[in-house]
């Protein structure tokens, strides 16, 4: 599949993409990208002819995610995941500070043995838990 990237443009219009597309296109500031996304009207997805580009990793059951933005998909998406599937991510950004932030966008557990935990790796905790 080979795609990296994604965004939007003019607040509804999505694409996909590698870091080779990135670089064959020139880079604008951040203010060109002032259109509200259709579906969340708090957030920004690109502009008039500019398109908000984003980390995503489609398919990956496990990775490190060091942007300060990024989605994750489940394997297989949008088809149902493997069966006995046991994925884990690092939500790392770069600079160190801070927390991190968690959007669910869509969270669809259709067997009850399935399950979302989010862990602080520092204390061990368990911050989170969907089933």
């Amino acid at each position: 599949m080979g795609m990296s990237l994604r965004g939007w443009e003019a607040g509804y219009a999505c694409f996909c993409g590698s870091g080779a597309d990135l670089a064959r296109n020139e880079q604008v500031s951040a203010v060109e990208c002032d259109q509200v996304c259709f579906g969340k009207s708090s957030e920004l997805c690109g502009g008039d002819g500019r398109i908000g580009i984003y980390q995503v990793s489609v398919g990956s059951c496990s990775g490190n995610l060091t942007q300060s933005e990024g989605v994750l998909f489940s394997p297989d998406f949008p088809d149902d995941y493997p069966a006995d599937s046991n994925c884990s991510w690092a939500l790392t950004p770069q600079g160190g500070g801070g927390g991190v932030g968690v959007t669910l966008e869509l969270l669809d557990l259709r067997d009850p043995r399935d399950m979302l935990s989010i862990w602080d790796p520092r204390s061990g905790g368990l911050l989170a838990r969907w089933q």
